[in-house]
């Protein structure tokens, strides 16, 4: 008798493995996506980017709790928001962390690497009994960065200029930038060179910073 009673307490106990095993999987749970944006699309020395990166919990019963992300800059870009947080991401759903940063001004045109760094409690919501884990993660993206781009653009009215004529010459600025720029200067190219330059077309070379 005593025999049957634990031969049937193992068959429970064997019976019972299948459905405590389904509530257990891996602690790590978030898949940073690669599908990432960045506004403005095309990126040039001096702009200030936005970052949109999102996280899918791709379990089943693990819930990531107190997320915590850190964007990871190269020395050529400057930080402007590169820490967000959320308070949890429930199995199946997808959210969404922004960062902001700026291309320096004396950056080198190039494809730069960025690091996007996780931190989370992996909470199973099904077996309470289950230990919280801290799970960390990193993923490194890539963001090509153009040469400046031209603030003016310079026209010049006549383009010909004949020997011993005296001509009224036009000169006509316009700001292809979003920016409002000031202190425009403009100087022929001889003025800004240490060595002598020949004359026979003198272009002037605006400068100017923003505002």
């Amino acid at each position: 008798m005593q025999m049957k009673t634990v031969i049937g307490l193992l068959a429970l106990a064997w019976l019972a493995l299948p459905a405590h095993a389904a509530y257990i999987e891996a602690a790590k749970v978030i898949n940073i996506q690669d599908d990432y944006s960045i506004l403005p699309v095309e990126v040039y020395v001096g702009d200030t980017v936005s970052l949109s990166v999102q996280l899918h919990n791709k379990g089943m019963v693990n819930m990531a709790k107190d997320l915590k992300a850190e964007l990871v800059l190269p020395a050529e870009f400057e930080g402007l928001d590169v820490e967000s947080s959320l308070d949890n991401i429930r199995p199946n759903i997808t959210q969404t962390v922004l960062f902001k940063f700026r291309i320096r001004e004396d950056a080198l045109p190039g494809v730069y690497s960025l690091n996007i760094r996780i931190n989370y409690k992996s909470m199973n919501v099904v077996a309470e009994n289950v230990e919280k884990e801290v799970v960390e993660d990193i993923k490194t993206i890539t963001i090509p960065v153009n040469k400046a781009r031209k603030n003016l653009e310079l026209k010049v009215e006549p383009v010909v200029l004949l020997p011993g004529r005296k001509v009224d010459v036009k000169f006509t600025l316009s700001n292809t930038s979003n920016n409002v720029l000031s202190n425009i200067n403009l100087s022929p190219p001889w003025e800004q060179a240490s060595r002598p330059r020949s004359r026979s077309w003198w272009p002037l070379t605006p400068t100017s910073r923003r505002a």
